[in-house]
């Protein structure tokens, strides 16, 4: 008798689960296009950090 109301639960718990795994795929979707921008603003970031340290050598 304790095995149904499990089962049932279990059920419940699995149609939930999958609504979060295609949330997980749309997430994992988005994060993709960011990182690859990530690479061309850190590279663009690099000759700033580059410049920023002339420029502050360049005061002194």
């Amino acid at each position: 008798m304790l095995i149904a109301p499990c089962k049932i639960l279990q059920e419940a718990i699995t149609m939930l689960i999958a609504p979060c795994k295609i949330l997980q795929g749309v997430i994992t979707m988005l994060i993709a296009p960011c990182k690859i921008l990530q690479a061309p603003i850190t590279m663009l970031i690099g000759p700033c950090k580059i410049l920023q340290g002339v420029s502050l050598t360049g005061l002194y």
